[in-house]
């Protein structure tokens, strides 16, 4: 704790404060926040002052950052590492005579201390510029083999952030009216997290260069970061209809990654998800609702369900990206192990962007394959190519057009493999749409329809099958979210032969699910569903009620 009544707190006490913590943690206007509290505290205080100071320029506001050296030189005039601090902010706003003033008057105080040594490298700089007759003023743009040779740019691509920072900042010393450089700084802002001071950059280059499309691009990720996401997505419309490739491909899918709204994240080429829960079924045996068929015993059980996925980004090529995803899931079951089933499944997809009707659309296409244990024996497997189309022909609708084929195998045929076997091909097609109600895309309609051909080796498993689903998410008070999704599905099994005869099944299915997140990449879930189904063949008709919750990460 800081000691009341100090006019200078200790450095290692300050470093200990909420405001210094929230400072290295990057949370600029929760540290100033703090700071100014502190500030009020000890008024004196030079060290708090020059936090504040920095914290200032991080958000881009010049003018308070510089009234904040000031007090602070006028507090601690022989602190020369702010008055460094106060000739690299006279530079950012142009006020060369200043900075030259400040710059000089440290170099000729300390001229082997380390303030002394940047403050005379850049007042050296500063001559050369009046000396070339370089200014402010100056038109200059910089040739693109120099730039690519600059120690700014050799900097940025090692990831020496801060120092390709320092090395844009004096570029622009050279090339004022550089937009190229302009952008890379403000790039650099981005990836240290200063995403205030990014837009400010963005904004004053978009002055000079109000066409350019790289510039709103980054515009757009940087209000994104912000979480000033309906300003991003203007951004990035603005981007898509003034330019198809390029940054019009990157702006696609940046909007299709925030379709369902929240906050943007730096892109990284791999994802992580990885859910946990627990749930009770009362019907996990599916027992007949007739009670001449259904047999003795327990149909109720407890179950245990874990699934990990993730996705890797393969890389690049025009307006195509290749991923590869893969993931684990087992279920277990408390009383009737015999069902315990584990599933592994990998694939890799190619995602293409293009425009339809003037709007943005994507094809993917995917090839994978699952295989799946039974109680550790081999149970069965499958291998499937799906075809899609994603198309946002409305400002907020998102409709998909989806094929999938694939060929089951199984470990047995059964008693009579013309009747029982499963092994054979599956063929489907749906369509789905999502109904986007606000601007925040919080609140959306789902909708969609669905048709299934499985032609089996067994007469008893041929089928047509065709479904539609109808569902609403909305939030609630809190932070919660809730979906409520009602599915139908007609299953005719129009060549079924064992007694008794005919098969033709009606399912129909109620989920009710509420969310609520818990960290930016943790979310807990808690779902009820009833499934009911109504058959022809009483043998297939059964009740069962599911409720559980589940925890889900995603990164």
């Amino acid at each position: 704790m800081l000691e009341a009544g100090e006019e200078e707190p200790a450095l290692s006490e300050l470093a200990r404060t909420k405001a210094a913590k929230l400072f290295i943690a990057k949370k600029h206007e929760a540290s100033l926040a703090e700071f100014e509290r502190l500030e009020k505290e000890y008024p004196a205080s030079g060290r708090i002052k020059r936090y504040m100071a920095a914290l200032y320029q991080a958000l881009g506001d010049s003018d308070r950052a510089l009234v904040k050296l000031n007090e602070t030189l006028d507090l601690h005039p022989e602190d020369l590492s702010v008055q460094v601090m106060r000739g690299e902010l006279y530079l950012k706003t142009a006020d060369w005579e200043r900075a030259a003033q400040d710059f000089q008057s440290v170099a000729e105080k300390d001229p082997e201390g380390v303030s002394g040594r940047k403050a005379a490298k850049r007042f050296r700089e500063l001559q050369r510029l009046k000396s070339a007759g370089s200014g402010p003023d100056s038109a200059a743009r910089m040739n693109l083999q120099e730039f690519m040779k600059s120690e700014a740019a050799r900097a940025l691509s090692q990831g020496r952030l801060e120092d390709a920072l320092e090395g844009f900042d004096a570029l622009l010393l050279s090339y004022p009216q550089d937009v190229m450089i302009r952008r890379f700084r403000a790039i650099t802002l981005l990836r240290l997290g200063r995403n205030e001071a990014a837009v400010h950059a963005l904004e004053d280059a978009l002055e000079m260069a109000p066409q350019n499309a790289a510039l709103h691009f980054y515009l757009a990720e940087a209000l994104a970061r912000k979480g000033e996401l309906a300003k991003a997505r203007e951004e990035y419309r603005w981007v898509i209809a003034n330019t198809l490739e390029g940054y019009g491909q990157k702006a696609r899918f940046a909007l299709v990654r925030g379709m369902a709204g929240g906050r943007a994240a730096r892109r990284k080429p791999w994802s992580v998800n990885l859910m946990a829960g627990y749930d009770f079924d009362t019907n996990a045996v599916l027992k007949s609702n007739d009670p001449t068929i259904r047999t003795e015993g327990d149909q109720n059980t407890s179950r245990y369900n874990t699934v990990l996925g993730g996705t890797y980004r393969l890389g690049q090529k025009g307006r195509w990206i290749f991923t590869a995803d893969g993931f684990y899931s087992q279920v277990l079951y408390q009383d009737f192990t015999y069902l315990n089933t584990y599933t592994a499944a990998a694939g890799v997809s190619a995602l293409y962007a293009f425009r339809l009707m003037n709007r943005p659309a994507f094809w993917n296409i995917r090839q994978g394959g699952d295989f799946t244990l039974l109680k550790n024996k081999f149970y069965a497997a499958s291998d499937a190519l799906s075809v899609s189309l994603i198309t946002f022909l409305q400002e907020r609708l998102r409709t998909t057009v989806a094929y999938w084929g694939s060929f089951h195998e199984y470990d047995s045929g059964g008693p009579e493999p013309d009747l029982t076997s499963r092994d054979g091909f599956e063929n489907a097609v749906s369509v789905s749409n999502y109904w986007y109600w606000n601007e925040a895309k919080s609140v959306y309609l789902i909708s969609g329809y669905d048709f299934e051909r499985d032609d089996t080796d067994g007469r008893n498993y041929i089928k047509n099958a065709h479904g539609g689903q109808l569902g609403m998410h909305f939030p609630l008070p809190a932070g919660i979210e809730q979906e409520v999704l009602f599915r139908f599905e007609d299953s005719n099994y129009n060549q079924y032969a064992s007694s008794p005869p005919k098969r033709r099944d009606d399912q129909f299915t109620l989920t009710v699910l509420i969310s609520k997140p818990l960290t930016e990449h943790l979310r807990l879930e808690c779902f009820y569903t009833l499934e009911d189904s109504r058959a022809k063949n009483n043998i297939y008709e059964y009740t069962r009620h599911i409720s559980g919750t589940r925890v889900r990460f995603q990164a």
